[in-house]
């Protein structure tokens, strides 16, 4: 529901493709054969895969040094999805933050609630990651635009107070 996210057009140009887990697993184990060793996993949205952790564990397994997700980071608010990602071998995650409060978060997600579920989010991946006690990257993404430019600082100061990095 993102009104600033460009899969809306791509959606309306064509219908979405949402892979089978045996059609992601096959693309994960094709760039790893091209040498690849590292992996990203976006969407849309990711984390309404059921499969997510299944992938994750599988290309580390396969040898994928690095496998990050870029997300709204609302599923991760739940303790036990952020703990059984991490455990999988998620190395890094960027979590869209689009404003330092409430209005201005919603206003371009669409979602009532989702500003408190994102921050959570952020707060419960860096708990997992401190606690796996391996090297994880956590960085926050905001789509510039007219109404949440003039909040890119206070945007920041948050991200860094919830645990990101970058």
């Amino acid at each position: 529901r993102c009104i600033i996210c460009p899969q809306q057009a791509i959606r309306s140009c064509r219908p979405a493709t949402i892979l089978t887990p045996a059609e992601l697993r096959e693309r994960i184990a094709w760039a790893r054969a091209q040498g690849f060793d590292e992996v990203g996993l976006s969407g849309g949205e990711p984390t309404i895969r059921k499969d997510l952790a299944g992938a994750v564990e599988y290309a580390r397994s396969i040898g994928f040094r690095t496998v990050q997700i870029t997300s709204n980071g609302r599923m991760f608010s739940y303790p036990e999805f952020a703990d059984r990602l991490v455990a999988a071998g998620l190395t890094g995650a960027s979590i869209t933050l689009q404003g330092p409060d409430a209005p201005v978060h919603e206003a371009l997600t669409g979602a009532p609630g989702s500003f408190a579920q994102t921050c959570e989010g952020i707060r419960q991946l860096r708990r997992a990651a401190d606690a796996s006690g391996r090297p994880f990257h956590l960085s926050t993404v905001t789509v510039l635009v007219p109404g949440n430019l003039p909040h890119l600082g206070g945007t920041l100061r948050l991200a860094g107070r919830l645990g990101a990095t970058l």
